[in-house]
Parts: C-alpha cells; structure tokens; sequence
C-alpha cells in the first residue's frame, strides 16, 4: 500500500513533466513571439502580431530554453507534495538527467532554425517621420522623404548641438543665434543597421520594457547559443557545459530548507536564476576572466572553449546543495518533523500520501479488532 502511493507520486510527477512543457512552451512562444514582433515593428505599416509560422517557429526556438527550465518546475510539485519517500527524488533526477544529455542536444541538433529568423520579414522603414537616431555619440534628426525597395532612403538630417538646449541667461543674449547649424541633406543613404535589434528607432524610444524583462531576454537567449556553441564544439565540451544542468538539478536540496513551502519555492526559483546569470556572466568573460584564464593553464585537458572557472564552480555548488538536502532530510528525521500537506479543497484538507495511508492502516485495525471482538462475542453465546 505504502509503495502504491509513493509510485503514484512518481506518476503525477511524470504527468506534470507533460503538462508543464506543453503549457509553458506555448506560453513562452507567445510571449517571444509578441517581443519579436514589437523590435519588427516600423511606425506608419501595419503589423500582424500572430502569424502561424512565425508561432511554429518561436516553438522549436523556446523549445531548449524551457527544457532546462523544467529541472526548476518540476521541483515546484515535490515542494506542493512533499514527502519521506525517495522515489519521487529518484525519479526526478532520472527524468532531469536524461533532459539534459539527451532531449535537448536532440533538440538543438535537430532545429532548423538555428540561424536567423527567416520567419519574419524585415519590413523597410516608413517615410515622412522624424526619427531621432545617435551616430557616432552624436544625436542626429532624420527626415526620410522616400524609401524605396531597396530600403534607400533620401531626405534631410539636422545634428543636435550642445546649443539646443540653452539656459534662460543664454536665451537672452543669444536670441537671434542660429540653434542647429548643421543641415544636410542626402539621396539614396542605404540603411543597413538596426538600432538594438528595432526595425525602426521611434519603437524602441516609445516601447521601453523593464529592466528585469530585459535581463530575462539577454539570459534567455544567451544560454541558447552558449549551449549551441558546446555542442557543436564536440561531446566533451557539452558535458562541461552540463555542469550548469548538474546544479540546477542539486538545487532540489534547498526544496525543504523551510517550514513554508512557498518561502522554498521562491529560494528555488531565486537560486536557480542566479546561477544561470552567473553562468552567462562567466562565459562572456565579465566575471572572473584573469582566474579563468589561470584555470585554463592548469586544467590543459579541458576543451579550449570550456570555461574551467564555471565547471569547478557548478560542481561546487552542486556538491554544496547535494549535503545540505542530506542534512535537512537527517535533521528532519531526527526531530520527528513531518511535512503536512495542507492545502484546502472542496472536500476541506488534502493530506500527504504517508499519512492517508497511515490513517488507512489505523482503520484496518479498528477494523479487525472490531471483528475479532464479534468473533468472541459469537463463540460465548454458542457455549
């Protein structure tokens, strides 16, 4: 009985893992889909903000980034069902484990749209605007009077002075200065960089995202082509790279650090955040690049584009989260602490696996001792 309830626990899990990845990669989809349609955006044409390939695409391009992710949500359900039992924890990292070496080099290696996005065309920018753009740490003011097909463009550009912007004093002995001296025109300027990644420059000054969408978005796509780059640099460099994987499946051991499931969730979440930005800073060479670069000499064996620095770090840690999920556990243990599950229902209190079927073996019981006490009651009214 006891061994049915910590096995259906592995099944819910199994279930969740499904669930979880459909929703969520439908979810990030949409949401990429919409950010990348906005940076395609040019003000005066029009915009289709779902397009069925275009969605098809943003799937398979989100599909890596929310398989690694999946270590942190599936500890998300043993933290709403906590129990004794080792199964699910087996399970989990059986499941996490195989994410990691075999779905998502499946994944990255089988994308068709590892390049660019061909999904979306770029769309030229409109005329008869003014778009304020920096060239040079210089503002300029374009004034585009046509842009052909060829994304061409004629019309008029002032240059922004340190004059423009003049104090009350200045105003009154300066009122008849010029204020831009500076006037050209031009005739078939070919426009070739986007600003930032923008289509046209007035979206990216009108349509500003938060600072943490932001560094959700550069982390997002980073530790895409950073896990690209260590498969494609052969199977030695990929599993340096999974050291990152290694950690954030040992994050589980921070899963029971606390009475209050909720305060787990979000050191979870927080820890595991972290060290993928942590990561990523590493591999850019913003952290620790001298330390590395000493690492490098020493562990020669390493690919040449592994970052020794981050391996040694995630192993660490790993080992770190590995022990404190032990001790916790042993303390726990020890102290005679049980984990409730206690979250309301429609039928009231939904308890804990063990405890349902502890409660079920105290009934058996009562049971049994009811009947043998009928069976004794018979026998003496024979006699």
């Amino acid at each position: 009985m006891k061994n049915k309830y910590e096995f259906t626990i592995a099944l819910r899990l199994l279930i969740y893992l499904t669930v979880s990845l459909i929703v969520t990669t439908i979810l990030t989809s949409l949401i990429s889909n919409i950010y990348s349609t906005c940076k395609t955006v040019v003000i005066g044409s029009s915009a289709r903000f779902f397009d069925l390939k275009s969605f098809f695409y943003t799937i398979i391009k989100v599909l890596p980034n929310v398989l690694m992710s999946e270590s942190v949500l599936l500890l998300f359900f043993l933290i709403r069902h906590p129990t004794k039992s080792l199964v699910p924890i087996i399970f989990y990292t059986f499941i996490t484990v195989a994410i990691w070496i075999f779905l998502i080099p499946l994944v990255l290696k089988n994308n068709p749209y590892n390049s660019a996005d061909s999904s979306r065309e770029n769309i030229n920018i409109s005329a008869g605007l003014f778009r304020e753009i920096k060239v040079n740490d210089d503002d300029y003011i374009f004034y585009y009077t046509k842009v052909s097909e060829q994304n061409e463009t004629s019309g008029v550009c002032f240059k922004l002075s340190k004059n423009d912007v003049k104090s009350s004093a200045d105003e009154d002995e300066n009122a008849n200065a010029d204020v831009s001296s500076e006037v050209y025109t031009y005739n078939k300027l070919v426009l070739e960089d986007k600003d930032s990644g923008f289509n046209d420059s007035l979206v990216k000054t009108k349509l500003k995202f938060p600072r943490v969408v932001e560094i959700l978005v550069d982390c997002y796509v980073s530790i895409t082509e950073y896990a690209r780059a260590a498969l494609n640099n052969g199977r030695f460099s990929w599993w340096c790279f999974c050291s990152l994987g290694l950690l954030l499946i040992c994050v589980g051991g921070l899963r029971s650090i606390s009475k209050w499931r909720f305060l787990n969730a979000i050191c979870v979440a927080f820890v595991s955040f972290f060290f993928i930005w942590f990561n990523i800073k590493l591999l850019d060479g913003v952290l620790f690049s001298a330390q590395n670069n000493d690492l490098r000499e020493l562990l020669k064996f390493l690919p040449a584009s592994a970052c020794p620095f981050m391996i040694i770090t995630n192993l660490l840690f790993s080992v770190l989260f590995f022990f404190v999920g032990i001790i916790v556990r042993a303390v726990r243990k020890k102290n005679g602490y049980v984990v409730e599950n206690s979250v309301a229902n429609n039928s009231g209190i939904e308890n804990d696996f063990e405890q349902v079927y502890e409660a079920q073996m105290k009934k058996e019981k009562r049971n049994r001792n009811k009947m043998n006490k009928r069976e004794k009651k018979i026998k003496i009214r024979k006699r």
